[in-house]
């Protein structure tokens, strides 16, 4: 059941968020809908650690290699996840301090350990792919969006 309800929250809070950065490029001024949406989608992507993994619950035999991309990886994207999602929320609120670097820095960096590390399960055991994908994009989103907000990416696009 949570399951499902983390999913229907995640995309109402993706959509939200896509609707509020159409409404930014049209130069209307709905920052609160922004700031809401990441906040929701920040503790959404949260509450999907805490889903418990159907794949190891029904198996018999289970060995270290299972257990770590079946249910360690996931669950530590998901929450770097959050707490970069949380820091870029930080961000976007302008606030006068930097408090948005070590949520930055800290899901940013767990984020890309955790896929450098996901590549072991993904070569001895290839039936960890289907539990790691939803994880593994989700992880690379924000990572991607945190390296645009630290480096300040913004000023060499075109973006009004």
């Amino acid at each position: 059941m949570l399951k499902n309800l983390t999913t229907y929250f995640e995309i109402f809070f993706v959509g939200t968020l896509g609707i509020g950065l159409i409404l930014l490029y049209l130069d209307s001024p709905i920052q609160s809908l922004i700031n809401i949406s990441l906040g929701g989608l920040a503790i959404t992507i949260f509450l999907k650690a805490l889903v418990p993994s159907p794949t190891i619950s029904q198996s018999k035999k289970s060995n270290f290699m299972i257990l770590f991309g079946h249910v360690i990886i996931p669950k530590v994207l998901y929450i770097s996840s959050a707490i970069g999602l949380f820091g870029i929320l930080i961000y976007n609120l302008d606030l006068p301090h930097d408090g948005y670097l070590s949520p930055f820095y800290e899901g940013g960096g767990t984020i890309f350990i955790t896929l450098i590390i996901s590549i072991v399960p993904l070569i001895l055991d290839p039936t960890t792919l289907k539990p790691l994908i939803p994880a593994i994009i989700r992880g690379s989103t924000v990572l991607i969006s945190i390296v645009y907000f630290e480096f300040e990416l913004e000023q060499y696009l075109m973006w009004p």
